[in-house]
Parts: structure tokens; sequence; C-alpha cells
């Protein structure tokens, strides 16, 4: 009765007894600032590395542009001294194409031996601009011909007319190619297909 009466007076005084307090409230902890700020500048050290990249990619293919329009400029312009020399040999080289060109219309082939002395240039040089009109290279023993597409297919329609085995025979139905055909010959590029009974070539 005592430990009740006790009680009663608690509510009575407008408080709650001993037992139904509530426990005092923990004050939420205040903000780091000294993390906050090292947040806020490694975000920001992120955001400018980030820039630099984008800028130095844009730098970059500003530099590659302004790369090509140099070189077409050059290109345009004839580039200077030794721009210029390297456009008068790229010259020289269409001078000399033309003149492969026309010596192989006329003349059916063209050995390799004998460019310097009929193109007064270098073999290495003739070959490449045959080559760039079109004309096929045949690797013979010893030495290469240069002849166009049209001559070779004219030299095969003379071969099938050849209708002898005999090769001294046939080298004098071969007209231009006489030596051409002499020179396949002993360099195993053509033989006589007794089946079919003419000459034919390796190709």
């Amino acid at each position: 009765m005592a430990r009740r009466r006790k009680i009663n007076e608690f509510f009575q005084a407008g408080e709650a007894p001993p037992t139904a307090r509530e426990a005092p409230r923990e004050e939420p902890p205040k903000p780091d600032r000294e993390a906050i700020e090292l947040a806020a500048k490694l975000a920001a050290e992120k955001a400018v590395a980030m820039l630099a990249q984008r800028l130095l990619r844009e730098v970059e293919e500003c530099r590659s542009m302004l790369e090509r329009i140099e070189s077409r400029l050059e290109k345009l312009e004839g580039g200077g001294t030794r721009k210029g020399q390297a456009l008068q040999e790229r010259r020289k080289r269409s001078r000399l194409e033309e003149k492969v060109e026309e010596y192989l219309d006329k003349n059916r082939f063209l050995l390799l031996s004998e460019a310097r002395q009929r193109m007064g240039s270098s073999p290495v040089r003739v070959r490449e601009a045959a080559e760039n009109v079109g004309a096929l290279s045949l690797e013979l023993e010893g030495d290469v011909a240069l002849i166009l597409l049209e001559h070779l297919e004219e030299l095969e329609a003379l071969m099938k007319e050849a209708k002898t085995p005999d090769p001294s025979e046939a080298a004098e139905k071969m007209g231009p190619y006489k030596r051409l055909f002499e020179k396949l010959r002993r360099s195993g590029l053509v033989y006589f297909d007794s089946a079919r009974g003419y000459w034919r070539m390796l190709r």
C-alpha cells in the first residue's frame, strides 16, 4: 500500500514514475568539417582532371586537322624547295611513264636489261613506270620483259597459229615478238602442247 501511494503521488504531481521516464535523447553527431572539405576538394580535382583530358583530346584533334590542312596546302602550292623538288620528280616520272608507254605501243615489249639504253633511266624506275601504265612483268631467266596485256594476248594468238613443234620455225612466225618468244621458251615459260597442236604460255 505504501508503494502504491508513492506512485499516486507522482501522478498527482504530473510526473511519471521513475521506471516510466524516457531516457535522455542523444544529440546527433556534428558534421566533420574537415571530411566535407576533403570530399569537396577531391570532387573538384576529379572534375578538373576530366576537363583537362577533354581539352587535351580536342587540342590533339585540332592539331591533326591543321596538319592535314597544311599537307594539302603544300601539295597545292608545291611546298617550297623540297616539296618543289618532289613535284618535279613526280613530273619526271610522269614523262617517263609516257615514254615507256609509247615505246611499248611501238615495239610491243621492253627487256629490263635494255632499260637504261632505251629509256635513259634506271631499270627500277622504268619498271615502276611500266607498271604504272598497266604493263605486266614477265620474269625471264636473267631478265624481265615488260609488256602490255593487249600485246601479250597478241603474242598468245600468234603462238596458237604456230602449229609446228619446231621452236625455230615457230619463232619465225612470231613477227615482232620473235626475240621475246625465244627468251620465254629458254626460260621454260612457253611449250608446245602436242595434244592441242600449238604453243602455249605458262601464266
